[in-house]
């Protein structure tokens, strides 16, 4: 069924397709699903909102939405699909839904001008390459977080500022590749696994602190010539 220039399913929950041109989207109520590609290469849309009651938003559905300058989410989203918001290279800033606990892959791929994003503290997982080539110039790991996924900020290359809450336990293989412009970066002992080049590339990277012994970080077993300095003494 059709509703101005949306494509709805039967019942009027699931959005299929955006039809329209017109650079302002405003979601009708009563949608609680946008689903598979539903904004796919809509490139006319700069702005966009969602309506409150909004559970899900399936893979792909914001997939090169290239002029994407900004979208309202409302806390009830419980997930955002993978690559949703792939390639959406002029999308500045986002709040994520309170309900949303997974960063899933490639949501924010090649989003290059995307300066920050707010995570809910409940977020427990960023999977593979969830920013990866992102505009980022600093995050704060949500403190509910437990993994960093393979290449999650892979290619960052504007970011400068990174907090690790102490709740991480693994971070994934090259997943902070090429963050040029990171410097130091404090690494808590929550930490047991660091994926092959995770900080690799890193150029302005001179200083790795991580907050357990040097036993611990041994433990780990990862290899960088970037200096580590270890906090606590003893074993």
């Amino acid at each position: 069924m059709f509703y101005n220039n949306f494509e709805l399913d039967d019942s009027g929950q699931t959005l299929i397709r955006y039809t329209g041109k017109g650079p302002v989207v405003v979601i009708p109520d009563g949608v609680t699903c946008i689903g598979k590609d539903a904004f796919q290469e809509c490139r006319s849309v700069i702005s966009i909102t969602a309506p409150n009651g909004l559970l899900r938003i399936e893979d792909r559905a914001f997939w090169d939405c290239s002029h994407l300058t900004s979208i309202n989410l409302p806390d009830s989203v419980e997930s955002i699909g993978e690559s949703a918001f792939w390639s959406c290279s002029e999308l500045r800033s986002i709040k994520m839904p309170k309900g949303v606990k997974i960063i899933e892959k490639a949501t924010f791929l090649f989003c290059c001008g995307l300066e920050e994003v707010s995570m809910s503290e409940d977020v427990n997982i960023i999977k593979t390459h969830a920013f990866a080539g992102s505009g980022l110039t600093k995050i704060e790991i949500p403190k509910g977080t437990k993994s960093i996924g393979e290449a999650a900020f892979y290619s960052c290359s504007l970011l400068k500022s990174v907090i690790i809450p102490n709740n991480v336990t693994s971070i994934g293989r090259v997943a902070f590749y090429g963050c040029e412009s990171l410097t130091s970066i404090t690494i808590p002992d929550s930490v047991t696994s660091i994926g092959e080049r995770a900080f690799g590339h890193c150029s302005g990277l001179k200083n790795i602190i991580f907050t357990g012994t040097r036993e611990q970080w041994n433990k780990i077993g990862y290899e960088t010539n970037i200096r580590v300095k270890c906090t606590r003494l003893g074993g």
